[in-house]
């Protein structure tokens, strides 16, 4: 479940409520959601970025595959996302295509393994603590619902925690 490509996203950020999560790192690598650009999207995405040509993969995803695939991880949308006060992904929206464009690779990836976990009295909801072989994120401990969807996830140890300069 932890390295499965649409959930390991929620695990590269620390957050108590949905809205704390870092959607860049969530979709950076395209959760599985993801299709290739149109040549119309490519070109916007240069013009935009002024670039003359593009250097790593190119990622779309359609809005309502985001907010389908926000409302099935942390049941909300992402306007409700942002309405609540999360960051919002602006730059990398295109209103002409409604869909979100990235330039991006495979960075971010990183393998967890699970260490233990623990199952709530009903069996409905999974605490589950992993380790991973990234410095920016050592040890963390993520709770689920068994149906897929996120409740929280606490970094525990790594440079995620350490403050920016």
């Amino acid at each position: 479940m932890l390295q499965d490509r649409s959930n390991y996203g929620f695990l590269l950020s620390n957050w108590d409520d949905p809205t704390e999560i870092n959607l860049f790192e969530v979709f950076y690598n395209g959760a599985t959601i993801y299709r290739v650009g149109t040549e119309a999207e490519i070109e916007a995405f240069l013009a935009r970025n002024q670039q003359d040509a593009l250097y790593t993969d190119f990622w779309v995803i359609d809005k309502t595959a985001m907010n389908n695939f926000l409302l099935e991880k942390v049941g909300l949308t992402y306007d409700a996302y942002v309405m609540k006060g999360g960051k919002s992904m602006d730059d990398d929206y295109y209103a002409e295509f409604d869909s979100f464009c990235w330039e991006a690779g495979d960075t971010n990836y990183c393998m967890f393994v699970c260490t233990d976990g623990v199952e709530n009295e009903e069996g409905t909801i999974v605490t589950l603590r992993y380790e991973a072989t990234y410095s920016w994120i050592q040890k963390g401990e993520v709770q689920m619902h068994k149906d897929g969807r996120f409740i929280y996830n606490h970094v525990l140890k790594g440079e995620i925690l350490e403050p920016s300069e």
